[in-house]
């Protein structure tokens, strides 16, 4: 137990053959001041997901219209949607919103008038490798079971029936993404799409104001537009290509004549007049009084600051919620 974190700092992270429990605990204890420092760098670095809504409106009402129109509509199978964008659009956070508002303050309000419970949001790792299904589902299903803390297993059957056993009465967000950096989207992205579709085609119907929405998002990467983790360094290493913009044209005409019916519109840039719709609504307007400047003219300062990087006078979401939360929130 420690006392500024308010929190049990011990972890055991795994336990090898041959040891013994004490053993175990020993290698694996997390320091309390290291926990600490870390906790303390996450709540400050991270923008409020208030910030975040700036404008995702084409988003969230083309999602509803592939929800079934009314709780009365009995009910759905697994409804697949493709998120794709420039990578500073930051699509994780957008499911993030849909996950914490827009569910039940858009969707439930006008669709369903009500929610059975609040969604619960799965996040999954993207399988790599060549695009057979056979592996992708054995993959897909082994992070899925484990999302449910369910013993190991790629019994996708099993996982069927316990995601509607423990999950039936409310919705499921599905969250995966890959890149244009990644060497599958590359070499063949009509294949890598319908393994995501393929994968929830035959999961069981459920009612139609708790159904599971399964996201693919695509994340198109700007050469240089970020630090480079390891894992990218290596995907470019062993064969992807330099030419990143390239590939995004590729996908976006192939998401374009191929999967329509699934694609949400293309995540893009705020532009000055939806970020000053954005502080007059009701729950952002207790945030813009009393920080040292009217709200109208803090937004034309965001837009007319030139370290901001702007792309046909639209800033990306990234920079956005970060420029606001420095000037509403902080």
């Amino acid at each position: 137990w420690h006392a500024e974190t308010r929190a049990v700092v011990g972890m055991i992270t795994d336990i090898y053959e041959g040891k013994t429990a004490a053993e175990a605990i020993a290698s694996y204890m997390i320091p309390a001041a290291d926990l600490a420092r870390v906790l303390r760098e996450n709540q400050s670095d991270e923008p409020p997901l208030l910030c975040y809504r700036v404008n995702r409106t084409d988003q969230v009402n083309a999602l509803r219209g592939r929800l079934p129109a009314s709780r009365s509509s009995g009910q759905t199978g697994p409804i697949i949607c493709i998120l794709h964008g420039d990578e500073r659009q930051k699509h994780e956070k957008f499911w993030q919103c849909l996950e914490k508002f827009y569910w039940r303050n858009v969707i439930c309000r006008h669709q369903y008038s009500d929610a059975l419970a609040d969604p619960r949001r799965i996040d999954l790792r993207w399988p790599g490798g060549a695009p057979d299904f056979e592996i992708f589902q054995h993959d897909m299903a082994w992070e899925l079971a484990n999302k449910l803390k369910m013993p190991p297993t790629h019994d996708i059957e099993a996982i069927r029936k316990e995601m509607n056993r423990v999950e039936a009465r409310r919705p499921v967000l599905i969250y995966t993404w890959v890149s244009n950096e990644d060497k599958d989207i590359q070499e063949n992205v009509q294949a890598l799409i319908d393994l995501f579709r393929d994968f929830w085609k035959d999961w069981p119907e459920r009612p139609a104001n708790a159904p599971i929405v399964a996201c693919l998002a695509i994340l198109y990467m700007r050469p240089g537009a970020r630090e480079r983790s390891p894992a990218s360094f290596w995907r470019r290493f062993f064969g992807a290509s330099k030419d990143l913009e390239a590939v995004s044209g590729r996908v976006r005409r192939m998401i374009k004549a191929r999967y329509a019916d699934a694609s949400l519109p293309e995540l893009e840039g705020v532009t000055k007049s939806d970020a000053l719709r954005w502080i007059k609504e009701d729950d952002v307007k207790p945030h813009c009084r009393g920080r040292g400047g009217d709200p109208e003219a803090i937004i034309d300062a965001i837009y007319d600051d030139e370290a901001i990087e702007r792309r046909e006078d639209r800033i990306a979401m990234k920079d956005l919620a970060a420029a606001l939360a420095r000037r509403f929130f902080f």
